[in-house]
């Protein structure tokens, strides 16, 4: 949108500058009202650059060279119909020329003539202010152009350093997660075929407990003993009608009593 708003900025100004100019048609223009208006038009030029139409030149050249050629176009035609005669019946007579060369151009002929010389000296203005811009652009790469490449090679290495940072801790990751997989799936497999020979297995470390904590669930597996000395035991239906008797005899049961039944 910024690009649009430069591009368009300048043809608005000549625009309203083109319609400021139609509402004194009723006035005769002369060398005076000109000078004038060219000196109006360079304040106008130069505070409409200020304000950022100055690096917008490349992008309309072609249509103020356009409008240019269009202001040429009106100002021709118009002088060929004063050339015609007062009331337009003459031109077609042969004869010479009933106006002098070097007579005072009529009002339209002036403005138009004015209008033109403005554009010229807009664009040759918006030409020079670019240039000598993209001149101040080239000094600045020049001076600190080593500097700027200094830099960003700088900035591009610590980049590298920290993707690979990155990357090294992704993979050491990777490899502690497989590790623990690894270990989870060694100790499930050693509690299932001791449990299956024995009917019990002590955990060893907290591998062995998680994966016992897995396979106790929603079985008949059970984790006993404190947390030094924990087992993994089957509990069968022969054993729990045992336990089951020796609560209903004496109203209570011991953990000691509870660990040789399970043994």
């Amino acid at each position: 949108m910024l690009k649009e708003l430069l591009i368009t900025s300048p043809l608005l100004f000549v625009a309203l500058y083109i319609l400021y100019d139609q509402s004194r048609a009723a006035r005769p223009a002369d060398n005076q009202d000109n000078q004038d208006g060219h000196g109006q038009y360079e304040e106008l030029a130069q505070d409409g650059v200020a304000d950022g139409d100055q690096n917008a030149a490349p992008g309309y050249m072609e249509d103020m060279d356009q409008l240019e050629d269009e202001f040429d176009l009106e100002g021709d035609e118009e002088d060929m119909g004063e050339r015609e005669g007062d009331d337009g019946s003459e031109g077609n007579q042969p004869g010479p020329s009933r106006r002098n060369r070097n007579r005072i151009v009529g009002a339209k002929k002036a403005k138009s003539l004015h209008r033109r010389d403005q554009i010229r000296a807009y664009n040759e203005y918006v030409r020079q202010r670019a240039q000598e811009e993209r001149e101040a652009q080239r000094l600045w790469e020049e001076q600190y152009g080593d500097q700027i490449a200094s830099e960003k090679a700088e900035r591009e290495e610590r980049n590298k350093r920290a993707e690979r940072e990155r990357q090294a801790r992704l993979a050491r990751a990777r490899e502690e997660e497989e590790a623990r997989l690894q270990a989870q799936q060694s100790s499930t497999s050693r509690l299932q075929s001791t449990i299956e020979s024995r009917g019990q297995v002590q955990l060893r470390n907290e591998e062995d407990f998680s994966a016992a904590q897995r396979l106790a669930n929603g079985t008949d597996l059970f984790i006993v003993g404190p947390d030094s000395d924990r087992w993994l035991v089957r509990v069968d239906d022969d054993q729990l009608k045992t336990m089951a008797k020796s609560i209903e005899a004496s109203g209570f049961i011991s953990f000691n009593d509870l660990a040789k039944q399970m043994e």
